[in-house]
């Protein structure tokens, strides 16, 4: 059964990779929404792989902030790896991410 909340849900998917299905972008929002998720265990992911998919978006941000977001997977023992179903107007603004 995939973890989730309203702003936030994990998907296990072939290959050992996870995906991160992102209903908002805001950093803040997606670590209390993974603090409730994880209760409060930071490192209950290992590492792991995790492909950010943003296809159900509940609306498509003017801007995202992809390090943010990216220090908050980390900090939460995940690799973001990938990103799918991402909108072709915030396509510019991932690739500019290391």
């Amino acid at each position: 059964m995939p973890a989730q909340s309203r702003d936030l849900e994990f998907r296990n998917a072939a290959m050992d990779v996870t995906i991160a299905v992102l209903h908002h972008t805001e950093p803040p929002r997606l670590a209390d929404a993974m603090h409730k998720m994880m209760g409060g265990m930071p490192d209950f992911f290992d590492g792991e792989a995790t492909v950010l998919d943003l296809g159900e978006l509940a609306a498509v941000p003017d801007h995202i902030d992809w390090p943010g977001i990216l220090s908050l997977f980390r900090r939460f023992c995940l690799r973001p790896v990938a990103v799918q179903n991402i909108p072709p107007e915030l396509l510019e603004g991932v690739r500019q991410t290391n």
